[in-house]
């Protein structure tokens, strides 16, 4: 996959977890850019090699992070059942960091069921791509210096269905903050 914007910034993959359903490759990634001065954009998802049949794009933003050090641990998980997107963290955040984490789910029917974010995350976004086979939930976490990433629930289990996670820590300075509010992504397509 590959990301970019509509002012010809540098994005950069942060960690991506994937899975084969179905015939079907599916993917969850972070990626991250830099932003010098507040402006408006346009940013698109592709893929070199293939094409994309049903992508799902939320775009954050975030401010006040660490410039010299901004992204610290990060993890993912995979699993062909269904059962858990739960991962740890490659280091621990610590309490003024932002804890980041994207679910993914597709299965063989044509709706996917929401998530449930884990406990001390707030969903930031949650959408079901035109297609129904596949479905995209953000959460994140504050001033928690856990290293465990989790969901209270991510749908129904089995062979029929599959979940994929990443997660990444934007290291915080003294003046962090985040928009959209959650539930109000800037971008979703």
């Amino acid at each position: 996959m590959v990301v970019s914007d509509s002012l010809g910034g540098t994005w950069t993959k942060r960690t991506q977890e994937g899975s084969f359903h179905g015939g079907w490759d599916y993917d969850v990634a972070i990626w991250t850019r830099p932003v010098d001065t507040g402006a408006s954009m346009t940013v698109s998802l592709g893929h070199p090699n293939a094409q994309l049949d049903a992508e799902t794009l939320s775009v954050f933003a975030v401010t006040g992070y660490d410039v010299a050090d901004p992204v610290g641990g990060s993890g993912t998980a995979a699993n062909p059942a269904g059962t858990t997107a739960s991962h740890t963290l490659s280091a621990a955040p610590a309490d003024g960091d932002l804890t980041i984490a994207a679910r993914k789910y597709d299965d063989s029917g044509t709706t996917s069921p929401a998530a449930i974010p884990g406990v001390g995350f707030v969903e930031l976004d949650e959408n079901q791509n035109g297609s129904g086979w596949t479905e995209l939930q953000v959460q994140a976490r504050w001033f928690s210096t856990s290293t465990t990433v989790a969901w209270t629930d991510t749908g129904p289990t089995g062979s029929d269905f599959d979940v994929a996670a990443v997660s990444v820590v934007i290291n915080g300075a003294p003046s962090l903050t985040f928009s959209p509010s959650p539930m109000q992504p800037f971008l979703t397509r």
